[in-house]
């Protein structure tokens, strides 16, 4: 008796659990990690689509998307490498390993998969614009300002930018270099607009379309 009592209350646990996963807030969502290497970016759109921007050095980044998704879910829709670096792009083995990934754009040798002037439509609500890189003969690069992508993504009238390890250089050439708005966040080496992720820790950014709101997590 003691048995079936057990195995009920897991029952019912696992269904209390699966049901307030499939009502969660109808928002945008975005998770900055302190990955080692380099920053990783999950997000997950209202309509729940979900894109992984690089996943630092190691495996640590499959730690932390376990700790947002449902233990029973393994899909990742979007799974993008900004460069083609071990620092940004090593843990991202472990994660196509572990989950069933739709879309991936990794690197061709030096050369990110995604460039200039291209767009993604993560779904009905969220797009997502590529920056930079542009071709050779419009920017010139060096061992710093090396060919990298950086993504400008849309919900509403809020806009989040993934800018890598992106020198001034680059961020001026794009137009992002001093540039702040009340609903617009940079993602910039270790910062989120002026708050270092490596000293404060992972940050958490939602939006409801209209507004950001950054809190630690």
């Amino acid at each position: 008796m003691i048995k079936v009592a057990g195995i009920l209350v897991v029952a019912i646990s696992v269904g209390v659990y699966t049901w307030l996963q499939s009502v969660r807030p109808n928002i945008f969502e975005a998770y900055v990690f302190d990955t080692p290497g380099t920053l990783s970016v999950f997000i997950r759109t209202p309509n729940d689509k979900r894109m992984l921007i690089n996943g630092g050095s190691n495996a640590d980044i499959v730690r932390r998307i376990s700790k947002i998704l449902p233990f029973y879910s393994r899909r990742i829709d979007y799974v993008i490498a900004t460069e083609s670096s071990d620092k940004a792009t090593a843990g991202l083995n472990d994660v196509t390993s572990r989950y069933e990934v739709d879309e991936i754009f990794w690197a061709k040798g030096e050369v990110p998969a995604l460039k200039a002037g291209e767009a993604l439509l993560i779904d009905d609500e969220v797009k997502a614009d590529v920056l930079f890189p542009v071709p050779e003969k419009d920017f010139k690069y060096s061992n710093a300002s090396y060919p990298q992508t950086i993504l400008r993504i849309y919900y509403g009238d809020t806009t989040i930018v993934y800018a890598g390890q992106a020198t001034d250089k680059i961020l001026k050439f794009t137009g992002l270099f001093g540039t702040t708005t009340p609903n617009q966040v940079l993602i910039n080496k270790n910062m989120v607009n002026e708050i270092n992720v490596r000293k404060n820790g992972p940050l958490k950014i939602t939006s409801d379309g209209h507004s950001l709101k950054v809190v630690k997590i």
